[in-house]
């Protein structure tokens, strides 16, 4: 029996309990999968659409209050940087190139096409290879860290200091390829569903729970998942197609918020509730000894382990010793989670990769929304500095907190803040010029900070703390130290004599700096 009311209560009770995990988890999965802005850059708030209704009621109140919508969005879209009546802003230059070429993916191998094979390939080809590479993004990389989200939220009901290493799953268990052929098993089949049209809502049904138990066991064949999905939602797909429908409200709530609440909350609610209705449609399967439900055999995700708890155990994490669940031998590109200290040598050596990071993400930017290359940044190397400081002054300063998440991410939000601002500050007061202006922003600072730069160097700050320096420390660690050294001392011999050539010979011009002092 699907009582809805205690199962969403089971969940909001689970989700306050490990939020900051779970918000996290859903903001990374947003931001791999490419997800939308939210509901405003939906046909939720499409002005053609009211206008059409407008002209239609054209003399009645709903004609004037949709034309007090269309105007009351406009603001909006204006102060938030969003929507293509922005012109400020990374995100609203990435959305008009992006709407325009039918995707990012396909803007982004358009400015190739441009800037290398000078338009050798036309639109049609590039529409064709845009798509077919996001279709493998979607299987090989947001499918699979979909998978890890679910995981996260069934070690959660029991577990609340559950980490955010979870959404690396099924990469620590090694199964990879045959998580990623049922993700692609899934998609192809809903297709071929969807062109029954009356077979797709139930085979859609059908397969709601794949992705759970591929979360509770990564070892399972794909003809078995599908089987067994398929048996435990026999009789259960109205009622969870109910249990669905119960959030419209909050839904509608997310739309009024302009999809702020759908981050916020409604996010990880819905994943934790989801994930509660698996653990009861699970038990009435294991009741009814199902077939195939042999293969829901980890234990330790429904009922807490009652023999001699492992250390972590105690502290609300999923005892993983116990459960069988090991770190893959020979793989050091496996992320092996967050540490406590790095030697010296590796955060110098770091310090060059952030930097490096930092130059390939703005001159990436550049070439995806103008179509050609800019060397940024106030030097001439290979690399921006302050973002090398800002991974580093993040590893310094919040390796010891990895354990909290969201202080972690408000941490970095302020560091990040902090390092900018003075970074703007010393280059104009000194070299005298800006090589960044935030004006016309939305929430900026004297155009030297803003809110949609500080969210962004966040979530980039959470990335390097809990996934690039962990692995990157591990690969460094399997060179020889000598090694290490030499490339520490041939970079920093290098960087020093770009910052001496850079303050003889500035580094400044179109797309670079945005204002030199008396120019």
């Amino acid at each position: 029996m699907i009582k809805r009311g205690a199962i969403k209560k089971r969940a909001r009770q689970n989700c306050r309990r490990s939020f900051g995990t779970g918000f996290l988890a859903c903001l990374i999965f947003v931001f791999v999968s490419g997800g939308t802005l939210g509901y405003t850059e939906t046909a939720v708030i499409d002005e053609t659409v009211l206008e059409e209704i407008a002209r239609g009621a054209r003399g009645t109140p709903v004609a004037t209050v949709i034309d007090r919508l269309i105007e009351g969005l406009g603001t909006v879209q204006e102060a938030t940087s969003l929507g293509s009546r922005s012109r400020e802003g990374v995100i609203s230059a990435v959305y008009r190139s992006s709407l325009k070429a039918g995707g990012i993916n396909n803007a982004f191998l358009a400015r190739i096409n441009n800037t290398i094979f000078n338009g050798k390939f036309n639109r049609e080809a590039i529409v064709i290879v845009g798509t077919v590479l996001s279709f493998l993004f979607k299987i090989f990389v947001a499918g699979i860290i979909n998978i890890g989200v679910w995981r996260l939220f069934l070690e959660a009901r029991l577990y609340p200091n559950t980490s955010l290493t979870k959404l690396l799953f099924i990469f620590r268990r090694g199964r990879f390829l045959r998580i990623a052929s049922i993700v692609f098993a899934t998609y192809a089949r809903l297709f071929l569903w969807a062109l029954t049209i009356v077979g797709f809502p139930i085979q859609y049904y059908a397969y709601r729970l794949v992705p759970f138990i591929a979360a509770e066991n990564p070892e399972i064949s794909r003809t078995e998942v599908f089987r067994l999905s398929a048996r435990m939602m026999r009789g259960n797909k109205f009622r969870f197609f109910l249990f669905d429908l119960s959030f419209m409200g909050w839904i509608l709530m997310s739309v009024f918020t302009f999809g702020l609440l759908n981050y916020l909350w409604l996010n990880p609610y819905m994943r934790a509730a989801k994930a509660e209705l698996y653990a009861v449609l699970r038990t009435e399967a294991k009741s009814k000894a199902l077939e195939g439900t042999a293969h829901l055999c980890d234990t330790l995700l429904f009922e807490p382990f009652a023999g001699a708890l492992p250390e972590s155990c105690g502290t609300g994490v999923y005892p993983t010793a116990v459960s069988g669940e090991r770190r893959i031998s020979g793989r050091p590109w496996i992320y092996l989670g967050a540490k406590d200290r790095y030697s010296l040598i590796n955060l110098v050596l770091m310090f060059f990769l952030f930097a490096f990071i930092g130059w390939i993400w703005e001159c990436s930017l550049d070439l995806v929304s103008y179509g050609i290359f800019v060397n940024r940044g106030s030097l001439y190397g290979p690399w921006i500095p302050i973002y090398g400081f800002g991974g580093l002054s993040i590893l310094l300063l919040l390796t010891r907190l990895h354990r909290r998440p969201v202080l972690c991410f408000f941490m970095a939000v302020t560091v990040c803040g902090v390092i900018e601002y003075v970074g703007a500050t010393l280059l104009w007061h000194i070299p005298h010029v800006k090589y960044w202006d935030y004006s016309g922003y939305f929430f900026n600072t004297q155009g030297r900070v803003c809110l949609e730069g500080l969210l962004t160097f966040g979530i980039l700050g959470m990335v390097g703390l809990y996934f690039i320096a962990p692995l990157t420390d591990d690969l460094l660690n399997r060179l020889p130290p000598a090694l290490r050294r030499l490339i520490c001392a041939c970079l920093c011999a290098v960087f020093c004599v770009d910052v001496v050539f850079a303050q003889a010979f500035p580094h400044v011009g179109p797309g670079i700096t945005s204002e030199v002092a008396g120019r």
